[in-house]
């Protein structure tokens, strides 16, 4: 890769060719070995340089204001030579060769680390993370770790981690109650594999450290307990002239708002002045109308000793338009959901029905309205998986004969 080349890829790239000029480089799918003749690229702040041959990270000691580094799908083994990049926040070395974090550097400012896809295998070298003190996104999916409780307790470590994906690696499928660990030992998280973590979920986590699934319907009964209860408010209680006084409640009274005003005695007189003016204008028009309905019934009598129209025919009724169709309550929706749900969690935990039913009573929680989650047990679950099993096969039945 020499300055010319990368001059004319420059060229073709819509970049600079003066290589001071540039803020980025677009080095992806060139078949590259190594990484070289980058001196004049001293601006440099992002640096694409994936699905090459790659085997080495060198050369990159003049981009010191390298922000991101993307050098995934090449053939590395190890993360090296990157130290002095104290500005780098986003680093990509997934599908690679990596099977130690030994030497990791020590990156100050690294947000982002997407190491997935590779061959890691010893969860105490991710010890290597705590030295990235800003560290939030973290892709270590699909690797060879196997021990759980050394990853979790290595990445814990980490100090502001909050986005986690370990999906794909032997342990997530061995060990009990993985993602209950992973909650309560990485307490800052808020994202786990693809679903979001919420206060709940720690809650019930923590109760089931304490005390098993006793202690975790406990909490839950709490939770439920914790839930305002609606209350109708009446549109005459809704302001008042009282103050507001308690604990976390401001010093409030209505006639201190901009949008609501205490009535004076000028605006009451004006008031009355005005129902005085709209009673008799109410009772101006009402004789008038009396009158005119008078004449009218007058002029109807005389015409009807004269002459009698022929009375017009009648129309036909209209047809009733028929019902339309209800849609379908949101309990129906519910329990489609579940058997999806039951189906796809079946076939992800193995057949594991505790951690199915776990997964469904977690769900179940956010919509208790439409359910009770201790309604969902183990044999319950298996049982509608089983029944649910029946009918698709005798659907397939039927269509191929």
């Amino acid at each position: 890769m020499t300055l010319e080349v990368l001059k004319k890829i420059c060229s073709e790239t819509d970049q600079y060719t003066t290589p001071n000029l540039n803020h980025q480089l677009l080095l992806h799918r060139r078949n590259l070995r190594n990484i070289k003749n980058l001196e004049e690229y001293v601006n440099v702040k992002t640096l694409f340089l994936e699905h090459n041959l790659i085997e080495n990270i060198e050369g990159l000691d003049p981009l010191v204001e390298l922000r991101a580094l993307y050098i995934q799908h090449n053939k590395l083994t190890k993360i090296s030579n990157i130290s002095h990049l104290i500005n780098l926040s986003v680093l990509d070395v997934s599908a690679n060769k990596i099977s130690t974090l030994e030497g990791f550097p020590e990156l100050p400012n690294l947000q982002s680390l997407n190491m997935s896809l590779n061959r890691i295998s010893d969860g105490k070298e991710l010890l290597a993370l705590a030295r990235c003190p800003k560290l939030q996104l973290l892709d270590l999916s699909k690797n060879h770790l196997q021990d759980g409780n050394e990853v979790l307790d290595a990445l814990a470590e980490v100090p502001k981690l909050n986005v986690l994906r370990l999906q794909g690696n032997d342990f997530v499928k061995t060990m009990s109650f993985y993602r209950k660990h992973a909650v309560v030992k990485i307490r800052k998280l808020t994202f786990l594999d693809e679903r979001p973590i919420f206060e709940n979920e720690l809650r019930l986590g923590e109760a089931w450290i304490r005390g098993g699934a006793k202690e975790e319907d406990l909490e839950r009964e709490r939770i439920r307990a914790e839930k305002p209860k609606k209350r109708e408010v009446d549109s005459d209680d809704q302001f008042s002239d009282c103050e507001l006084d308690g604990p976390g409640v401001e010093h409030y009274t209505v006639a201190a708002s901009p949008k609501f005003k205490k009535p004076t005695e000028s605006d009451e007189e004006e008031k009355a002045k005005d129902n005085t003016d709209e009673e008799e204008k109410s009772k101006d028009n009402a004789e008038s109308t009396k009158a005119r309905v008078e004449a009218k019934a007058g002029a109807e009598s005389i015409t009807s000793t004269v002459a009698v129209d022929p009375p017009k025919a009648t129309e036909p009724p209209k047809a009733a338009e028929p019902p339309k169709a209800a849609a379908p309550p949101k309990k129906e929706l519910w329990v489609e959901l579940v058997d999806q749900m039951v189906i796809l969690l079946a076939s992800t935990f193995n057949f594991n029905w505790e951690e199915v039913t776990e997964n469904i009573r977690q769900i179940a929680l956010t919509n208790d309205d439409l359910c009770e989650p201790e309604a969902y047990t183990e044999a319950n679950i298996e049982e509608r998986y089983h029944h649910l099993d029946r009918e698709m096969k005798d659907e397939f039945t039927i269509c191929t004969e």
